[in-house]
């Protein structure tokens, strides 16, 4: 161990530049309680980000590659960190999902702003 020596290794690569990348500022609006699962899906419905806010606030997305993005909400009613399809026998409604009504069109080198006022019922 002491004294030992090992051949250097040497590994190029290349990232992706700065330009080549969008970003989206999501501004949340809403006025329940109830905590939230913001979700970003791309193109084919994957879900590629997720964050849980408590109260109204900003989600940044920064880096994203250009296409065309859908946003969801779920009301997060048992604060367990993702949806529940409910209980019939229990008499339990699945939680509330609310989706942003338009796609997003994310492009290289642009900073988007989306505005999304959710009318939410506790």
């Amino acid at each position: 161990m002491y004294g030992a020596t090992n051949d250097s290794i040497e590994k190029k690569f290349q990232t992706t530049e700065m330009r080549e990348y969008g970003s989206l500022d999501l501004v949340v609006k809403y006025s329940g309680s109830q905590p939230l699962i913001i979700q970003m899906l791309n193109a084919k419905d994957a879900v590629i980000r997720e964050d849980f806010i408590t109260e109204p606030q900003t989600v940044s997305y920064p880096f994203l590659t250009e296409g065309k993005y859908k946003i969801k909400a779920i009301v997060d009613l048992n604060k367990n960190g993702k949806w529940d399809n409910g209980d019939f026998h229990e008499r339990i409604l699945p939680e509330r999902i609310y989706y942003v009504n338009k796609i997003i069109d994310i492009r290289a080198n642009w900073d988007n702003e989306q505005i999304w006022k959710l009318e939410i019922d506790d």
